[in-house]
């Protein structure tokens, strides 16, 4: 079953750990959140291809568009072609693309606005 608490206790720690290693490296926290959010996303896609290969309870499909969503689309991406897991479905082979495309429209985005 899909914890929530266990999501949110996993991001509060992702967090003090972005924040404390970009105030001993010169890190820049993009950088290391997009890192991140993409290896969860990777993970997520393989997890959820192993469970279905098991036949227990599934990652629902909206968790794995919205780790996309917040940035973890490349990853994401990978884990589908890896795995071969949802290439099939045809939103999910319209929508990764198209929020790594949106994602990191906003990246270069903030960056030209620095």
């Amino acid at each position: 079953m899909y914890n929530k608490g266990l999501t949110v206790l996993i991001a509060g720690l992702f967090l003090f750990i972005t924040y404390a290693l970009r105030e001993t490296i010169e890190i820049p926290f993009l950088f290391i959140y997009l890192v991140v959010v993409n290896i969860i996303g990777f993970s997520i896609m393989l997890s959820d291809k192993n469970k279905a290969k098991r036949r227990v309870r599934r990652v629902p499909e909206q968790v794995l568009f919205r780790i996309a969503a917040i940035g973890g689309g490349i990853g994401s991406l990978i884990g589908m072609n890896s795995a071969h897991h949802k290439t099939k479905k045809w939103y999910f082979r319209f929508f990764i693309p198209f929020f790594i495309v949106v994602d990191y429209a906003w990246v270069l985005y903030w960056y030209l606005l620095k």
